[in-house]
């Protein structure tokens, strides 16, 4: 489901509405779940679940081939196209109506040429403000290519497509993108199924003892030039830095210096356990809780640093959008327990001009009141009294990332057109 909210002409109204994806659609005829969920993959009970699934499939009681995401991590504006992600599936394309109702388009294609990208696409995909382009990947668990990525031009037609070769599938929710390069998160949350039958586990577990990589890619070499699943696909050049394990759900920016490196700032977690919360009841450890720091890989040297850049525990990070992909000094993100929000600047990154200005738009929930309201904060000055407080008709669940549209944007949104 999507919530909005439409400010103009000094009101404001609200409107929620169901993404009709494939998998929804299916479902909603059975009457019935008919999809397995990540919560669903727990021990020997999940490992015959994921059997019944493919089974089903195999029987057409399921239809997969439309997808099975859920179109429910996070939203993209790109190209006059507003994009509803999920990490498991190709986008869907919503529009939203100058009443402020939003309205599920459908699937998207996405082709390079005669080659369509197969997907899986990025919850996470990076614009870049000064040419338009978005760039994007996909990873998959269980056959290779383990990741594929590609770049959609401003114009919203995939303009290349590549294979990177990598040696084991992993998680990988988020990326960046710099003025030159894609930056590749390979990061040791691995696929495990043999956890499933050592007891109430779930499959997908960090692994200490492997290294944290991270690649970069020049945005402007050539694609495979076919599908990114065809066998004779070459991968492209990926130059990596290995470091100490370590997970991140969340890029909060990457940019260059005047010397060539590349700087990345990530919501790093040292370790990282799905299910610790479930397992030991007990208070999370500071090393299982992330902090911002900032990476700095050097592609003449091949060498890396790091350096903490603050000791609050926080996540789901954002930067002034107008400044992605290039040099900034602040970053802001949900403080542990989604609790508060946090404000970190990079003292490295002295920036002419207020980059600050601005405000952070905040679904609030209180759950003495069971209500929601949407809260304006002040980016600059970080009043924790908000500038206004609009109370919204329905509870807004929890959910995971925000887009902020533009009053131009929304009147730009193109015709529906899924191609």
């Amino acid at each position: 489901m999507v919530h909005s909210v439409r400010v103009k002409g000094g009101r404001a109204s609200y409107a929620n509405s169901y993404i009709k994806t494939a998998r929804l659609q299916q479902e909603k005829e059975a009457q019935k779940p008919m999809f397995l969920k990540m919560g669903d993959l727990h021990g020997t009970r999940g490992l015959l679940l994921v059997l019944l699934d493919k089974a089903k499939a195999v029987v057409g009681s399921i239809l997969t081939g439309e997808g099975t995401g859920t179109a429910n991590t996070s939203l993209v504006y790109h190209a006059r196209r507003l994009l509803a992600l999920h990490e498991g599936d190709l986008p869907y394309m919503l529009r939203v109506l100058c009443n402020g109702v939003v309205e599920t388009v459908g699937r998207l294609t996405l082709k390079d040429g005669n080659a369509a990208y197969p997907g899986p696409f990025t919850a996470h995909p990076k614009l870049d403000p000064k040419t338009g382009e978005m760039f994007f990947f996909g990873y998959s668990f269980d056959a290779k290519p383990y990741f594929r990525a590609g770049m959609v031009a401003a114009s919203g037609e995939v303009s290349r497509q590549w294979v990177i070769d990598v040696p084991y599938p992993v998680m990988a929710h988020d990326c960046g993108m710099t003025e030159k390069y894609a930056v590749l998160l390979h990061l040791p949350l691995c696929f495990d199924p043999k956890q499933l039958a050592m007891g109430d586990n779930l499959p997908v577990v960090f692994k200490p003892n492997k290294r944290a990589r991270i690649g970069l890619l020049c945005r402007d070499m050539p694609g495979c030039g076919c599908d990114v699943e065809n066998p004779n696909a070459k991968p492209a050049p990926v130059q990596w830095f290995e470091l100490p394990a370590f997970f991140a759900f969340h890029t909060a920016n990457a940019w260059e210096d005047e010397d060539g490196r590349v700087h990345l700032v990530l919501c790093t977690y040292p370790k990282f356990d799905f299910d610790f919360e479930k397992k030991h009841k007990c208070e999370v450890p500071d090393d299982l809780k992330p902090r911002l720091v900032h990476y700095v890989m050097d592609p003449a040297s091949g060498t890396h640093a790091s350096h903490q850049v603050s000791g609050v525990h926080c996540d789901f990070p954002m930067v002034n959008p107008a400044h992605a992909c290039y040099t900034t000094r602040y970053a802001w993100g949900a403080t542990w327990g989604l609790s508060g929000i946090a404000k970190a600047a990079y003292p490295l990154c002295l920036l002419p001009g207020a980059e600050d200005d601005g405000f952070l738009l905040v679904y609030v929930y209180d759950p003495t009141l069971d209500t929601s309201t949407m809260n304006v904060y002040d980016a600059k000055t970080m009043d924790p009294e908000p500038l206004a407080r609009v109370r919204l008709p329905r509870r807004v669940p929890h959910g995971f990332h925000t887009l902020f549209m533009t009053e131009k944007q929304l009147q730009a949104q193109t015709p529906p057109r899924l191609h």
